[in-house]
C-alpha cells in the first residue's frame, strides 16, 4: 500500500470514492492512498517500483538522506557563511550547493561561477535543505 496520502482535487473525489469502493484505494477521513490492487498499473506508468513503492516517495527520501548528510558534514566555514544569520538566502544556498556539494562529498570551491542562475528544482532543493537546516539549528 502507498505510503503517500493526500485529499484529491475536488474534481476527482467522485472517482476516488470509486476507486475507494472497488478496493484500488483506500480512504482515511478525507485523504486517499493507493492499495497494491492498482499496483500493476502505477508500475506500468512509472509511479511505482517493482517493489509497490512510490517513486515520489524514493525520491522524497533520497533528497532527505542527501540533505542529512550533507548537514553533518558540512565545513564550518560553509556553515558559519550561510547560516549564521536566519534567514538562509535561497540563492545563496542553491550556489553553494551546485558549486561544492558533488557525489555526496563537499568539494573545495575551485571557481566561481558569476553567472549563476539556478534552476527550479535547485532553488526547490535549496528550499528544502534551509528547512533541514532550520529544524537542526
Amino acid at each position: 500500500m502507498s505510503e503517500d496520502s493526500s485529499p484529491p482535487p475536488p474534481q476527482y473525489l467522485k472517482a476516488m470514492i470509486l476507486l475507494a469502493r472497488t478496493g484500488y484505494a483506500q480512504q482515511v477521513d478525507s485523504k486517499f492512498r493507493w492499495t497494491d490492487k492498482i499496483g500493476d498499473a502505477m508500475r506500468e506508468n512509472y509511479c511505482w517500483d517493482e517493489r509497490l513503492r512510490s517513486n515520489r516517495t524514493l525520491e522524497r527520501n533520497k533528497i532527505e538522506a542527501d540533505a542529512e548528510l550533507a548537514w553533518r558534514t558540512m565545513p564550518t566555514d560553509i556553515r558559519h557563511d550561510y547560516f549564521s544569520q536566519p534567514p538562509a538566502n535561497r540563492y545563496g544556498v542553491s550556489w553553494i550547493l551546485k558549486c561544492c556539494w558533488k557525489d555526496e562529498r563537499w568539494q573545495p570551491l575551485s571557481q566561481q561561477e558569476e553567472d549563476f542562475h539556478p534552476t527550479e528544482d535547485e532553488v526547490e532543493l535549496a528550499r528544502l535543505f534551509i528547512e533541514f537546516a532550520e529544524d537542526r539549528l
